[in-house]
């Protein structure tokens, strides 16, 4: 990650033998394809996380009888609000994980 310093730092680490001028490049673009597969993938999948949190959960789950379990009509929604904040929370954090690794996997891939 030398990359991410200073042309100084990195003009010294060269000069001292622990990585060459064409490694830090290649790690440059590696570590640049890797951000940007991430967002990508993370605005892709947050807009999954609003669907299901808003239009699956919110509306068809609660508000129609689409999904409704027999002798638990009283206790509609089923997602009570308590459990809606970790719902919102693991979505984010997990797809965060999975963009991760994902664009990860896809920067091993890229030459």
């Amino acid at each position: 990650m030398v990359f991410l310093y200073h042309q100084d730092v990195q003009d010294r680490c060269v000069k001292n033998g622990l990585i060459t001028r064409e490694k830090i490049e290649k790690n440059r673009k590696l570590f640049k394809g890797f951000w940007q597969g991430f967002l990508k993938m993370f605005a892709v999948l947050s807009v999954v996380n609003l669907i299901d949190r808003l239009l699956i959960d919110e509306y068809w789950v609660g508000h129609t009888k689409a999904r409704e379990i027999p002798g638990t009509e009283d206790m509609k929604s089923y997602i009570n609000k308590k459990d809606k904040p970790d719902k919102w929370f693991m979505g984010t954090i997990g797809f965060a994980i999975l963009s991760a690794v994902l664009s990860g996997i896809m920067s091993l891939f890229v030459k």
